[in-house]
């Protein structure tokens, strides 16, 4: 017996095909969309157990909670929600109502295995069918969700002017907010129960320390010699030293490594059970006087070896602090960590790495100075700003990132990077206002943007004052110093800098702001010095050239210094006198003009500003 054929979309006319889809129209709603935190972490810590909690909640949600409030269930995906309302106040309250219900959910349940929401709300008009909502208003509420912390609400000005504070709900003010995808900055504020304090207390986190950690263990002797295991120890303590110089990572306590001296452990078991992610360890050997190391450099996470080396040197070298065979190993150690860590942002989705990988390969790209991994820099921010919203660091970078398109002329809009950098430190420091990190931008925007010079040095000083160790806290008071004039503060405060992080990623930009300090307290040999050594390590930087050129011609060397200025000009070909005077920070000490004049000596354009 044959069958009727039933009409399939490629077979319908287009007059058919729009009878029966559903038809589209336009509304004011107040978009809600609700996010688990961590949802990835959770589910592969316990997929049933998470699927049923969620199962349980989208049930009350459905069931209860929309039914009370006149809501509309869009869509519920895994991990999410999207509902929709004709009103603001409904729609908060029940917001509020979703956020109780976890609340309940997670009662009797460890930190770790608690279920997390962050939600979004939007006011607009938007396109509607009977299936799904649509417009820019709906990727806006997605959007604002990212800005909120766990357990907390964000909503726009347009949510917010339909709120009565102190009756609806209690509001507080985030400010401009740069939002991805979004090219101004949206008004943005987070909204709890009235009574309540919506805001999680300051230095709050979901994602905890950001740093990679890495443990030493004692390196065992190949002899088994008994008089040579304290000398295997000695080795572990002078690397875990030096490793500890670095703000970039953290490092493992020699007490709890020295547990594991000459046990037979994996890779993996050692890393879970001292929480690392990286594993040092190393055997060593005696040839009358010689020591010989062999020392290699695992992931925890799958035991495979990512860098190995052999140094030696004489035992009574090894022995002291500041041995060249710990030096190097300390240096090839942090090294081969940065570049594991850029090559993953390189092969991996970013989403799927972790927190410490796209923070520290961020920091690299940001200071390689090519625009291809700067904008790398910059989409690894935003993805770990999206996941620890909460958490300061990935938006004071971010304010650096903005700041650095100000300061390397690539911005097509120095106001409006400007005010993103302001944005983003500013936002850093409501999130945690001790961070030295984010006093530290701040400072750096008010250097470099805002031109306020005194104010940046009182923002250098709270962020030293909070933590004397911060490194980029001394190097940009030193280049603050520079500007105004005071060459050898500055020198001090940038060699300060570079003893403090000898391990930094962009360490040549350390060296090029030293010899910027060096140029400026008049230690001109020193400034060639270091600007060269900066070079050595990136010979993209235009900074460290322009320094040397003005070194070299105050020093009497223009025939050189014309030769370095083609290597700027190669690099920064609309680069001039009159430009490089507009953007410096040091144009009311006079510096700038000064050493405008030995670049104009060094053959750069002058530009179209008249200069005296």
């Amino acid at each position: 017996m044959g069958m009727t054929p039933r009409s399939h979309p490629h077979n319908m006319t287009s007059t058919q095909s729009e009878a029966q889809w559903p038809i589209l129209r336009r509304a004011a709603r107040t978009v809600v969309v609700v996010d688990v935190v961590e949802s990835v972490r959770l589910i592969e810590q316990n997929e049933e157990d998470t699927v049923r909690r969620w199962q349980a909640f989208v049930g009350e949600v459905v069931t209860k909670l929309l039914p009370q409030h006149g809501g509309r269930l869009v869509k519920s995906l895994g991990d999410g929600l999207m509902v929709e309302f004709e009103a603001v106040p409904p729609a908060i309250q029940c917001a509020f109502a979703m956020q109780q219900s976890v609340l309940q959910l997670n009662q009797g349940r460890l930190e770790s295995e608690r279920l997390c929401l962050r939600i979004g709300a939007h006011a607009a008009d938007v396109i509607i069918d009977e299936l799904d909502i649509y417009g820019s208003g709906v990727n806006l509420a997605a959007r604002l969700t990212t800005l909120a912390g766990p357990g907390e609400i964000v909503v726009s000005a347009e949510v917010r002017d339909q709120l009565v504070p102190g009756l609806d709900a209690d509001v507080e003010d985030l400010g401009e907010c740069f939002l991805k995808h979004f090219a101004q900055p949206i008004r943005a504020y987070r909204v709890g129960p009235t009574g309540d304090r919506p805001v999680v207390p300051p230095g709050g986190s979901s994602a905890g320390d950001l740093r990679p950690t890495i443990a030493v263990i004692p390196f065992s002797s190949y002899a088994g010699a008994p008089e040579a295991v304290g000398l295997g120890d000695i080795l572990a303590d002078q690397v875990i030293a030096a490793l500890s110089k670095s703000n970039a990572i953290n490092v493992i306590s020699r007490l709890s490594t020295t547990a594991f001296r000459d046990r037979i452990q994996s890779i993996e078991m050692i890393g879970q059970s001292l929480s690392a992610n990286f594993i040092v360890s190393g055997r060593y050997w005696k040839s009358g006087s010689t020591v010989h190391a062999l020392v290699e450099l695992a992931d925890a996470r799958n035991s495979r070896v990512i860098w190995t080396q052999t140094l030696a040197d004489t035992e009574t070298a090894v022995l002291q602090t500041d041995s060249e065979l710990v030096a190097a190993l300390v240096d090839g150690i942090s090294q081969a960590i940065f570049s594991v860590e850029v090559a993953s942002v390189s092969s991996i989705p970013l989403p799927n790495l972790q927190s410490h990988t796209l923070l520290l390969a961020a920091i690299s790209l940001l200071y390689r100075l090519s625009v291809r991994d700067f904008e790398r820099a910059r989409a690894a921010l935003e993805t770990l700003n999206e996941r620890a919203p909460r958490h300061p660091s990935p938006l004071a970078w971010l304010a650096r990132w903005h700041l650095f398109r100000v300061v390397q002329g690539w911005s097509d809009n120095r106001e409006r990077d400007g005010t993103a950098a302001l944005s983003y430190a500013k936002r850093a420091l409501d999130l945690d206002p001790d961070s030295s990190l984010a006093l530290t931008m701040l400072g750096n925007v008010h250097t470099n943007y805002l031109r306020d010079l005194e104010g940046a040095e009182s923002l250098y000083d709270k962020a030293l004052s909070i933590n004397p160790n911060e490194s980029l806290a001394w190097l940009q008071k030193g280049n603050c110093l520079s500007f105004r004039g005071d060459g050898p503060a500055a020198l001090a405060h940038t060699e300060k800098a570079a003893d403090l992080s000898p391990l930094d990623p962009s360490r040549h930009f350390y060296l090029s702001i030293m010899a910027s300090a060096a140029l400026s307290a008049g230690a001109y040999e020193r400034a060639i010095a270091a600007a060269k050594s900066s070079l050595r390590l990136n010979s993209d930087h235009v900074s460290s050239h322009r320094v040397l050129a003005i070194a070299q011609v105050l020093t009497g060397r223009v025939d050189e210094a014309r030769l370095t200025v083609r290597q700027i000009l190669a690099l920064e070909p609309h680069l001039t006198v009159a430009g490089f005077i507009a953007r410096s920070p040091g144009a009311s000490s006079g510096l700038a003009e000064t050493f405008g004049s030995a670049l104009l000596a060094a053959g750069l354009p002058l530009g179209e500003t008249t200069f005296r």
